[in-house]
C-alpha cells in the first residue's frame, strides 16, 4: 500500500510540473525512427513485414502502444518490437530491464540480438542499462513479446541529459 501512495504522489508532481520541450525524450526518438522509414523505403527489406509506428503517450503509461499492440497485435507472426528513445548522446544502450512497480527484463535473445549486431559496427559504444521506468515496449514486455528499447546517454557520465526538463532543447544534444 506505501509503495502504491508513493506512485499516486509523484503522478501527481509530474502532473503539476511544467511540460518539457522534449528534444532528447522523446523527439529525438521520432526523428531515428522517420529517418530509418526514409531509409527502409529506398532499400526495403526483403522477407520482414514492417511496421513503423510512432505511438506516442509514454509519458502517460505507454497508451499509443498499448492501444497499438491490443488493436493489430493478432496480426503479427512472431513480432519483434523496437522502441527508440531518447536519442542524441554517443553511447547506445539497450535497456536490459524497465518498469516503475513492475519490472519487466529484456529477453535474453533479445539482449544476444542486439549484442551481435553492435559487435559487427565498428566504433559502436554499447552497452545495457536498467532504466528507472518505462518506455514505449512495456506494453510488448507484458505480452511476452520480443521487444528492444534503445536509447542514449553521454560518453561523460557528468553530462547531463536535460530528460523532463525545460532545457531539453535541441543545443544540449551532443552532435
Amino acid at each position: 500500500m506505501l509503495l502504491q501512495l508513493c506512485a499516486l504522489v509523484l503522478f501527481i508532481f509530474a502532473d503539476r510540473a511544467p511540460y518539457s520541450p522534449g528534444a532528447y525524450d522523446n523527439a529525438s526518438g521520432a526523428a531515428c525512427v522517420l529517418a530509418a522509414a526514409s531509409r527502409l523505403q529506398r532499400q526495403p527489406l526483403r522477407s520482414s513485414e514492417l511496421w513503423i509506428c510512432l505511438t506516442g503517450c509514454e509519458e502517460t503509461g505507454a497508451g499509443g502502444a498499448a492501444h497499438l499492440y491490443s488493436k493489430y497485435g493478432k496480426l503479427w507472426r512472431n513480432p519483434w518490437v523496437i522502441n527508440l528513445d531518447q536519442f542524441g548522446y554517443e553511447n547506445i544502450y539497450l535497456r536490459s530491464e524497465e518498469g516503475l512497480l513492475l519490472r519487466r527484463r529484456t529477453k535474453d535473445e533479445c539482449i544476444s540480438a542486439a549484442s551481435a549486431v553492435a559487435d559487427r559496427l565498428p566504433g559502436i559504444n554499447f552497452h545495457l542499462r536498467a532504466s528507472q521506468a518505462f518506455s514505449d515496449a512495456a506494453p510488448a514486455y507484458q505480452r511476452g513479446l520480443r521487444a528492444f528499447s534503445f536509447g542514449t546517454s553521454p560518453l561523460d557520465g557528468e553530462v547531463q541529459t536535460h530528460r523532463h526538463r525545460q532545457t531539453d532543447t535541441p543545443e544540449h544534444l551532443s552532435d
